[in-house]
């Protein structure tokens, strides 16, 4: 068997670790400079911009999380559902937040949905309903 040679260089396996940026690559920002318009730009600004979302991706509710902030006894309160889960507070906030799951997942029911097949819209409409 031969040795290795010292003086060889190993070459690197697997994808090389991002390092800091370097300070020589971008030209430090001016916040008030930020704010105002380019001179240079003939074309208008508009006045609002679009957000970003992911392409043909809508947003999607998977479940419901309900969480109760008022318990002064101790107790744990956990009430799971297949696509709910409502934790803590008093025994009377937890017991409301009990009844509005079911009347909302009564309501979807009716329709033939679950809580993953309403959109965010039809949630919104009935959990408003609801709270009048």
């Amino acid at each position: 068997m031969s040795k290795p040679d010292p003086d060889k260089k190993k070459k690197p396996t697997g994808s090389p670790k991002a390092g800091p940026p370097k300070a020589g690559n971008r030209k430090p920002r001016d916040k008030k400079a930020a704010m105002e318009p380019a001179a240079q730009s003939p074309a208008p600004i508009p006045a609002a911009v679009p957000t970003r979302r992911r392409k043909g991706r809508e947003p999607k509710v998977e479940g419901l999380i309900g969480v109760g902030l008022d318990n002064a006894d101790g107790h744990t309160r956990i009430t799971k559902g297949e696509h709910f889960v409502l934790l803590g507070g008093s025994s009377e906030t937890h017991e409301q937040m009990q009844e509005f799951t079911i009347k909302l997942t009564e309501r979807l029911a009716k329709q033939g949905k679950r809580i993953p097949d309403a959109t965010i819209r039809e949630l919104r409409d009935l959990v408003s309903d609801l709270k009048k």
